[in-house]
């Protein structure tokens, strides 16, 4: 039985003073999942944004079932059966499940109005399609990003597409949400869907996918069997340096300049006496699954939420912060995780959201400095 195949050919890219892509090969078959990785920069998103359209390629092409086809903006693509799930999700919250997957492909009766009937009657249908009991009627601002990523998911089905891109699914999953997705992925694979798997989570690489290429500097550095390659592999296809030996051989890093400390620090039932110390020059990781407070730590110290018990303390002084504001004046600043609603004001410019948090230092008398902020 003949497979259906995509295949991109001595691809390149260059930008004023960079080699984004250099003639690169890449190949997927319907049913199968190629993964795609790399460090930040090697030239992963530029290749699929040629493939989406988006970017237009200086050398190269791309070829479907060995026929060359041209893909100049996502419509060409969309009418060549191509589909990418984005890694941030499009959603509006205040539609429904079904509204959300069929958004600007909604089907019309006879009359020209809307049939709101077969898109809840079509949308259950995908879902059921992979396994996901999921409400159509449910309103998308009530769901978790697990929801919201199956979702993303169904509306790029709904294109009916013969391959599909997935940029860092499982970047807003917990474990048991990542497991339900690869589920869903081993039956879009059953049902003949070619998947380019985008992702920088090396374990979840080497299980999901049946083939992985490695991008390095804009060039494929390797193209490897799942079976035979591990962590280490990877790492050094990557960086060219096993990362995990080095590491071993790196002294522990110690500086006892503790610029910030949390004592006994408690909110809520989301966490309960916390005690850590960051030091000067060093990046301190949370870790958990969602749910677990360390969301929640970030926002307090941020004073988006007032903590009900402990201390904070800024080089060894102790600190109130009972505000945004608060927290801003003492040199504290937050990226939220959901950066797109609740780190922009989207109606605004760049330079409008740029100077948020220094709004009043550009006021003068009741009046805003435009032209200090620009």
């Amino acid at each position: 039985m003949n497979r259906d195949n995509l295949s991109m050919k001595n691809i390149s890219k260059t930008y004023p003073g960079v080699k984004a892509l250099d003639g690169v090969s890449f190949e997927v078959l319907s049913g199968q999942v190629h993964s795609l990785i790399g460090q930040n920069g090697a030239g992963k998103s530029t290749l699929m944004g040629i493939l989406n359209g988006i970017t237009k390629p200086d050398k190269g092409e791309i070829l479907i079932n060995d026929r060359a086809v041209k893909i100049d903006d996502p419509k060409d693509a969309f009418n060549l059966n191509l589909s990418i799930v984005h890694q941030e999700f499009a959603l509006c919250n205040n539609l429904t499940v079904a509204e959300n997957i069929f958004l600007g492909a909604e089907p019309y009766n006879i009359y020209g109005i809307v049939d709101y009937k077969k898109i809840h009657f079509d949308a259950k249908e995908m879902l059921d399609s992979i396994n996901v009991d999921l409400d159509t009627y449910e309103i998308v601002g009530n769901l978790n990003t697990s929801q919201w990523q199956i979702i993303e998911i169904c509306k790029a089905l709904a294109k009916k597409p013969k391959f599909l891109v997935m940029d860092e699914p499982t970047a807003s999953l917990d474990e048991s949400q990542i497991d339900n997705l690869f589920e869903i992925i081993s039956t879009l694979k059953k049902n003949g869907i070619g998947i380019i798997y985008i992702s920088h989570k090396l374990k979840e690489i080497i299980k999901i996918s049946d083939v992985i290429t490695v991008l390095k500097d804009g060039k494929i550095r390797k193209t490897f069997e799942k079976n035979i390659v591990n962590e280490e592999i990877l790492i050094e296809a990557m960086v060219g340096e096993n990362l995990l030996i080095k590491q071993k051989e790196l002294k522990e890093f110690k500086n006892s300049n503790c610029i910030l400390s949390l004592k006994n620090l408690s909110y809520q039932n989301k966490f309960n006496k916390i005690n850590l110390n960051l030091a000067q020059g060093e990046v301190l990781g949370l870790s958990g699954l969602l749910g677990s407070g360390s969301n929640e730590l970030l926002r307090c110290i941020f004073g988006i939420d007032k903590t009900e018990e402990g201390e904070i303390s800024l080089s060894n002084i102790s600190i109130k912060i009972n505000s945004i504001k608060d927290a801003i004046n003492y040199g504290i600043g937050y990226i939220p995780s959901d950066r797109k609603n609740e780190g922009l004001i989207q109606n605004n410019s760049i330079k409008d959201n740029a100077v948020l948090t220094i709004f009043e230092k550009l006021t003068n008398f009741g009046f805003f400095n435009n032209k200090e902020a620009a």
